[in-house]
């Protein structure tokens, strides 16, 4: 499993150790590195997990990590997206260079999910549990207001999958969609505008879905194995040809060309990936160079394009403006935005096609 933030991106090895790379100045990378302008641009060890992890999320400036069914974070924690009850300067508490235990989830945990300012997880019998900023109803509990320690998402039982974006979430729920959050650009999919604080069906997806994933603002599922996506379409993140801000959809779009085949999907900031037919695709954005298609910046795609010299993609997993492929083999490829060194690849460049991740060849 691997985890694309903003500026870093942390990884999981056969044996459950967690490896990061990139950035640090907001303690991001785990590793109890200071909390400068420092970047490490090859993996370096979690040394606190060491074994065990199972799952890991990032998203913005903060990494999420389940071991031995607890939920632990790091990173950011202006919003009490750590979970750790640090309550102290928010918003603006002060971040964690190390991993710290999220306050009532030490066991149990089956998927976490960091977003930009807030993260999820579910727990037994398939609840979830949010925590972080809420002020547009991304914590899912009838309320707007941040919290430091989680709170239950209402009325989830039996969910599968969790992804948290910039200000919504969303979830597999007994193969149906459910969002809750921020709903400005109809990243909730119900046909509406409007915010929600408690969970709502994205229209015409109340089962066959089997992922999904949050973006900046827009989601995008996979539904009986094709790709849907819906919300904001400026630079055609939506993949449906077309792109502008009068074309964004409060309804799941089909994504043009993946119908049926997509084993893995993922949203970054403006654009979105998948696999498809053993392929992967990307499309939205290129401004740094987001596709991996060996186009230029100026390149921006409103149907799905494909990714360069990748061969055998497992899953695909996409940051803010980077994203990560494991391959079958184990292998990471990473393309994009590598400014803090978040491809892994031992420098500091964009680059427009995967490169290799030292220690994951």
């Amino acid at each position: 499993m691997v985890a694309p933030g903003r500026l870093h991106t942390c990884a999981l090895t056969t044996t459950g150790a967690v490896y990061c790379w990139g950035a640090a100045e907001l303690g991001q990378l785990g590793t109890g590195a200071p909390l400068d302008t420092t970047t490490y641009p090859t993996p370096v060890a979690v040394p606190s997990i060491t074994s065990g992890a199972t799952a890991l999320s990032s998203f913005l400036d903060t990494t999420c990590a389940i071991v031995s069914g607890g939920v632990r974070c790091w990173g950011d924690n202006s919003w009490g997206q750590l979970g750790n009850n640090v309550t102290t300067g928010i918003p603006g508490a002060a971040p964690s260079n190390v991993p710290v235990n999220v306050s009532g989830i030490t066991s149990g945990a089956t998927a976490v999910s960091a977003g930009a300012l807030h993260a999820c997880a579910i727990v037994a019998n398939g609840a979830v549990r949010c925590w972080g900023k809420g002020d547009v109803g991304q914590l899912g509990n009838m309320a707007r207001n941040q919290s430091s320690v989680p709170v239950n998402v209402m009325g989830i039982t039996g969910a599968t999958a969790i992804s948290a974006g910039l200000e919504h979430t969303c979830a597999v729920v007994g193969g149906a969609a459910k969002c809750w959050g921020g709903n400005a650009y109809g990243e909730l999919g119900n046909n509406s505008n409007s915010a929600s604080d408690v969970p709502v069906t994205p229209v015409g997806l109340g089962s066959g879905v089997t992922a999904i994933a949050a973006g900046e603002n827009h989601t995008c599922a996979i539904v009986s194995g094709s790709a849907r996506c819906w919300g904001k379409n400026g630079v055609g993140q939506l993949g449906n040809s077309m792109g502008g801000t009068l074309v964004e959809s409060i309804t799941p779009e089909q994504v043009t060309g993946l119908t049926s085949g997509v084993t893995s999907i993922s949203t970054g900031y403006s654009f979105s990936c998948a696999i498809h037919s053993g392929v992967a695709k990307c499309w939205g954005t290129n401004f740094t160079y987001e596709l991996g298609n060996g186009m230029g910046f100026g390149f921006s795609s409103n149907v799905a394009v494909n990714v360069s010299n990748l061969t055998s993609p497992a899953s695909i997993a996409s940051g803010s403006s980077h994203t990560c492929v494991r391959r079958t083999n184990g292998g990471l490829r990473c393309w994009g935005s590598g400014q803090a060194g978040e491809l892994g690849d031992g420098n500091t460049n964009d680059s427009n096609v995967p490169v290799t991740v030292t220690l994951f060849p």
